[in-house]
């Protein structure tokens, strides 16, 4: 029997295309807001393949916080520490999952220091930069090749700015979704049927 089955598009496309369905049913919510919302998510520090700098985005956090609401999705208890010290006083630091249904509506701007989430919100649309600062996955250069997001691991808070005054929402990538659907049929018959 077949052990690996090939699919295709990113792995992110098999559950955003269901994710995707569901927001366009929903009605969207007015906006509000004052100010544009940025969210922010930082490098791995404790993963062992992550090669970069630590806390690189700090003078870049500290160069945004008073222009836009930053919402900072730590990738774990000390590095939620990390960025609760006062020179980072006016960021939203979150200590709980957010579901990817609430964020994407509402941001504005996504900052990923690589990643699924990362992946997750270009696919869908929103107006994303990677700052991953060692060598690309072949699905991020894939994505960058697309035009799902952009890649800028020096990336400096005016730069950011410059980026979310000139961009908007895109619709999702209709062809990463549409793949990840035929993904997610393939993966299901494979399971059920062997």
């Amino acid at each position: 029997p077949k052990k690996v089955i090939h699919y295709p598009g990113v792995k992110e496309g098999i559950y955003l295309w269901e994710l995707d369905a569901r927001l366009r049913l929903a009605a969207p919510a007015p906006r509000t807001k004052a100010r544009p919302a940025v969210y922010i998510r930082p490098e791995p520090w404790t993963a062992q393949y992550y090669k970069g700098s630590r806390d690189f985005l700090d003078d870049l956090i500290i160069g945004m916080k008073d222009s836009v609401d930053i919402v900072l999705l730590p990738r774990g208890k000390e590095q939620g520490k990390h960025y609760q010290d006062n020179k980072f006083e006016g960021i939203r630091v979150v200590t709980t999952a957010l579901d990817i249904a609430d964020i994407a509506p509402d941001c504005d701007l996504f900052i990923g220091a690589g990643g699924t989430m990362t992946r997750e919100m270009a696919v869908l649309g929103i107006p994303t930069i990677s700052v991953y600062q060692d060598e690309l996955l072949d699905v991020d250069r894939y994505l960058l090749d697309v035009g799902a997001f952009l890649h800028r691991p020096e990336l400096t808070a005016t730069e950011a700015l410059e980026h979310l005054n000139s961009s908007s929402h895109r619709p999702p990538n209709r062809a990463l979704l549409e793949k990840g659907r035929a993904a997610y049929d393939m993966v299901k018959n494979a399971i059920l049927n062997g």
